[in-house]
């Protein structure tokens, strides 16, 4: 499994539309020049705090209905867009 450098942009575009489409109010800080940089596509804002949206292959877990009509639970590896929340450091300072 190999992604694309436009598949980092479309990315971007997929979870920014995905937040926006539940409600949230999502604005574009920073969209990565040097695509797929540690699976980095950029950085958005989302009501004030910031997250750095990544795309690669990660593992989920998904529901299957075998021949018996039994559900079962098996890990599957794919590609997945997820943002991670950025932290500041803030150094507080006593006068």
């Amino acid at each position: 499994m190999h992604a694309r450098p436009k598949d980092f942009g479309r990315a971007l575009d997929l979870w920014c539309y995905q937040a926006q489409k539940a409600g949230w109010s999502v604005s574009v800080l920073d969209r990565d020049r040097d695509t797929g940089r540690e699976g980095r596509c950029g950085m958005v804002e989302v009501e004030g705090l910031r997250y750095e949206i990544r795309y690669g292959p990660r593992t989920r877990t998904i529901r299957l209905d075998d021949s018996s009509g039994v559900d079962v639970y098996r890990p599957a590896f794919a590609y997945a867009v997820w943002a991670e929340p950025v932290v500041l450091e803030v150094f507080l300072v006593d006068e």
